[in-house]
């Protein structure tokens, strides 16, 4: 026995796109037409936009983190420089000494130097505390921090 059911008009439509389909001969790629398998031109770009403030970024470890000074927003997302006193061991490289510590309490900065991480950092607005002191670059450390 055979049992047949009801195809409305947009199936019957779609059943001959198919059929046509199947009949039509597959594109052949040469080297230089084949398309890019990763392309970016589907993806949408992240649209940042300036911003100015100081922040503590959250530690994992013993939760007092270091200052992160965030200069571009988008959302949820802050793209930051982070700061500390000492650099990490091994790490040393990757950080570029101030002239002038970023915390304004501390009066010989030749003493207790600060250091900007060379790289930018991306994270959710979450991960970060506000801040617990007043922090400045100084204008001498522009140049420094604007290179990096």
């Amino acid at each position: 026995m055979i049992l047949y059911h009801k195809i409305g008009k947009s199936q019957v439509a779609n059943q001959k796109k198919l059929t046509a389909r199947k009949g039509a001969s597959r594109k052949t790629y040469s080297v230089k037409e084949k398309p890019a398998k990763h392309s970016s031109a589907g993806k949408k770009q992240r649209k940042w936009n300036r911003t100015h403030f100081f922040k503590r970024k959250k530690s994992n470890k013993n939760g007092v983190g270091h200052p992160a000074y965030i200069y571009k927003r988008s959302g949820r997302f802050f793209k930051y420089l982070l700061f500390t006193h000492k650099p990490e061991k091994g790490k040393e490289k990757d950080y570029e000494q101030l002239n002038y510590n970023i915390d304004p309490t501390v009066k010989d900065s030749k003493i207790e130097p600060s250091y900007v991480r060379k790289e930018y950092g991306i994270d959710p607005s979450n991960a970060f505390d506000p801040p617990d002191k007043e922090y400045r670059i100084h204008k001498d450390d522009m140049p420094i921090v604007k290179k990096v």
